[in-house]
């Protein structure tokens, strides 16, 4: 009777053993060829992200990595707009996360911070500032005068922060060469972009960002005011567009 109480357990822990093996090859696989997750950890994506936002990226919109190298199986075709997740040009360790502006082919030009794509201006219009109150809390150094704007080029629209300061600025034109994206921060002020980096190998994109999984509030403000850290279930699966 002990003895086959003993096999009992032995069978039940190897049945354990083989369902958490095959678990954890599962996430692994999950991980590193279609989902990973990211977290943001500075205002440059604002107002589409904000710091403390735990986003999943799907990486089988750009390819599938070969395991152990950095070739990739598939033809990626990045469009206008989409928030991708690619290694960081200045620092190839790192991952960055910018929105896409200009695929190849396109001209890309900024004059008096307005954005200007084949020769077509971008439309502006302002958004409510309860919206940017709230945003501007992620700023370290929050400028005196700020706005949030909605942008609306080749037909495709997306919300902008943008501060009155430096409305000289001027970039371009650049067309985008084959291969390569052109891509800015949704912060505008934040140029570690592509008016400073230039245009982005295809090659280096990692994923597509999807979604917040998870947000938790650490801006400067409230560490400023003594506050705990709160989390933002009004931000949980949101999608990132």
């Amino acid at each position: 009777m002990n003895r086959d109480f003993q096999s009992l357990v032995k069978r039940i822990l190897r049945d354990y053993a083989e369902t958490l093996f095959l678990a954890l090859m599962l996430a692994l696989l999950l991980r590193f060829f279609v989902i990973s997750a990211y977290r943001i950890s500075n205002p440059s994506m604002v107002p589409a992200l904000r710091v403390g936002d735990f986003i999943l990226g799907f990486k089988l919109s750009y390819g599938f990595n070969v395991p152990f190298t950095s070739k990739k199986v598939g033809r990626p075709r990045p469009q206008r707009n989409e928030v991708l997740i690619f290694k960081c040009p200045s620092e190839l360790s790192k991952s960055c996360i910018k929105r896409v502006i200009g695929i190849p082919g396109d001209r890309i030009q900024i004059s008096k911070k307005k954005l200007i794509i084949n020769n077509k201006v971008a439309r502006y219009e302002k958004v409510p500032n309860e919206i940017t109150n709230e945003v501007v809390k992620d700023l370290i150094q929050p400028p005196k005068e700020r706005v949030i704007l909605k942008e609306t080029s080749l037909g495709v629209s997306r919300r902008i922060f943008l501060s009155s300061a430096d409305l000289d600025e001027a970039y371009g034109p650049l067309v985008v060469p084959p291969g390569h994206i052109f891509v800015l921060s949704d912060n505008r002020d934040d140029k570690e972009d592509s008016r400073k980096w230039g245009v982005v190998p295809i090659s280096l994109i990692e994923a597509k960002a999807v979604g917040v999984w998870f947000s938790i509030d650490w801006s400067p403000t409230l560490k400023k005011s003594g506050g705990a850290p709160r989390i933002r279930f009004e931000r949980f699966f949101e999608a990132v567009r």
